[in-house]
């Protein structure tokens, strides 16, 4: 069986993308229930104080810290990183994987994960120059790391089968708000673009999806019935904590959990939300340098609302000088 964790960051942001991720493997259906966590825990780590050289997955917030060294203008990318790359290089390596598989920017990354791998080339923001990977993490530390989890997963007769991102910037991001004019509905539209591709690049008959809830809804069905409208959709259950739906077609079998704080509960989930959590930082850092270049005085910001604000005051005089519109920039939901 195949079964996959799905997550976004950003959401809350008015500056950089809304970027959604899936990462999905297969497991025997024996296996099915237990947690990944223990099945892979000689590869894999909830405690990066305790990791050892493993892969730390776990809520990507916790790992995201504040650098340990003051004078860095940044947070730690260091867990985010390993476990990110991680995935990127099982997704699309050969057996033995070497350095030569890590990819060496963030062209490259987008290449090998994201559903629309040129929608930053269209900002100038995010687009010039390559920002050459990996930022902390030692490559070869890195390929070990990897090469340990693919015995592991081989080991117990699974296989780690791709990672799936959407990173939505501010335009496409607008023209989303203008015709949906609805933040959670942009969300769930891409959420469900993920789904559709994990299911469509999967010969598995027999599919699990966990998801993070998406705000405080209890019910995706009609959501479900306008997106997969061949499907059979069978509501299992709808509560505060966890929403479950079978999606029946032919021999095909797909349940989809929405599950309240899934990156708690399920390593996939986790594993999401750390790619997420990392492509947006990637294109942060890109975004504060370009700006950051024109005005010197300039302080970086995440890009969350009261912070977002500031930075906009501050840019305005570059925004107006090269006719930027608000569009472009500007998230409006």
């Amino acid at each position: 069986m195949l079964i996959a964790g799905i997550d976004e960051a950003g959401y809350g942001p008015l500056l950089g993308p809304l970027v959604i991720s899936g990462v999905a493997m297969t497991i025997p259906d024996e296996l099915d229930g237990l947690s990944l966590w223990h099945l892979f825990a000689d590869a894999i780590s909830e405690n990066a104080k305790k990791s050892g050289g493993k892969f730390v997955i776990a809520d990507s917030k916790k790992l995201f810290r504040k650098a340990k060294n003051k004078s860095k203008s940044r947070k730690n990318l260091y867990e985010l990183e390993r476990s990110a790359l991680g995935a990127a290089i099982l997704s699309c390596a050969k057996e033995n994987i070497t350095q030569s598989d890590c990819p060496e920017d963030i062209d490259k990354l987008m290449t090998i994960i994201s559903l629309e791998p040129k929608s930053h080339l269209n900002a100038k923001w995010y687009s010039h120059r390559k920002l050459h990977l990996p930022l902390e993490v030692d490559k070869q530390s890195l390929i070990l790391s990897a090469n340990i989890l693919r015995r592991e997963l081989k080991s117990l007769a699974s296989e780690f089968t791709g990672v799936y991102t959407i990173p939505l910037f501010e335009k496409r991001y607008n023209e989303f708000a203008k015709a949906i004019k609805n933040k959670s509905q942009i969300l769930f539209s891409q959420t469900a673009r993920i789904v559709a591709n994990i299911i469509n690049n999967t010969a598995q008959r027999k599919i699990k999806i966990f998801i993070d809830k998406q705000g405080a809804r209890n019910s995706y069905l009609n959501n479900l019935l306008r997106i997969f409208e061949t499907w059979h959709i069978t509501v299992i259950k709808e509560s505060d904590e966890i929403s479950i739906y079978r999606l029946e077609q032919a021999d095909r079998s797909v349940e989809i959990r929405f599950t309240r704080n899934g990156e708690k509960d399920n390593m996939l989930t986790a594993w999401a939300s750390i790619v997420s959590k990392y492509v947006r930082e990637l294109f942060m850092i890109q975004f504060n340098e370009f700006w950051i270049k024109l005005d010197t005085e300039l302080k970086p910001t995440a890009g969350y609302w009261q912070d977002g604000q500031r930075f906009i005051k501050d840019i305005a005089p570059l925004i107006s000088k090269m006719q930027i519109g608000d569009d472009e920039l500007i998230r409006q939901l």
